[in-house]
């Protein structure tokens, strides 16, 4: 794991639109912190659309969340904000958490597709409708859908001690707040998937991780759990 010293550094000030409940929020203050870089937080309102508004689709026309905003330089997604922090403030030894040898960054960029692509989309199907639909339950098919992330990472771990590689890289970072939020939706059996479960433990190990991960993941799992009682009860 990494082990870098938080160092406040001097520049123009860094604005995160972010979302305590969400997962890609999460992993760009996780780099922020790696990186000791500090952060103006603003919270969005999610359940008011915020990220919705015209106001907000001026910084973002996806309207989605996070958002950097960078001096007069905005970014989201936030595999690219990840990317532009490093890029931008990391020093030597932390660009090799986005190596620069082809095959490896290949092996990184192939796990941070695979959480934009399939492993996000389980928490946004999940979560969505018990938000804004009134869901009432978490249907066996989106377990079954969840399960199915677990498989891939499972598999993606008998390979590489790490989800990329045999040594941590921002994809354990992205993938890791990911499966965290999954986790406290439909709990990750240990016998089932080990090399998962080991994987989380030593993320865990990471008080970044702990402190911002572990703890919005819990944030998340209580508004679900929130919603749908209210749903449930309507």
């Amino acid at each position: 794991m990494h082990t870098y010293t938080y160092k406040p550094i001097k520049m123009s000030k860094l604005v995160l639109w972010h979302l305590k409940g969400s997962p890609p929020s999460w992993s760009v203050r996780i780099m922020a912190q790696i990186l000791g870089l500090e952060l103006e937080l603003k919270e969005i309102d999610f359940v008011a659309k915020e990220h919705k508004s015209p106001e907000f689709k001026k910084l973002n026309a996806m309207g989605t969340i996070p958002v950097l905003q960078d001096g007069d330089f905005c970014l989201a997604e936030s595999h690219s904000i990840i990317k532009y922090l490093l890029d931008k403030y990391g020093n030597e030894e932390q660009q090799a958490l986005y190596p620069s040898e082809v095959r490896e960054r290949a092996l990184v960029d192939q796990a941070m597709f695979f959480d934009t692509g399939v492993a996000f989309i389980r928490v946004k199907n999940v979560a969505l409708p018990i938000i804004f639909d009134g869901a009432k339950e978490v249907t066996s098919k989106l377990v079954e859908s969840i399960e199915d992330v677990y498989d891939i990472v499972e598999d993606f771990l008998s390979r590489h001690q790490y989800i990329a590689l045999d040594r941590y890289t921002i994809a354990d970072l992205s993938v890791g707040t990911t499966i965290a939020a999954l986790n406290g939706t439909h709990k990750i059996e240990t016998k089932r998937y080990s090399r998962t479960t080991a994987w989380l433990d030593k993320l865990n190990e990471d008080a970044y991780f702990r402190d911002i991960a572990v703890s919005g993941a819990e944030i998340l799992k209580d508004t679900l759990i929130t919603m749908l009682k209210k749903n449930n009860d309507q």
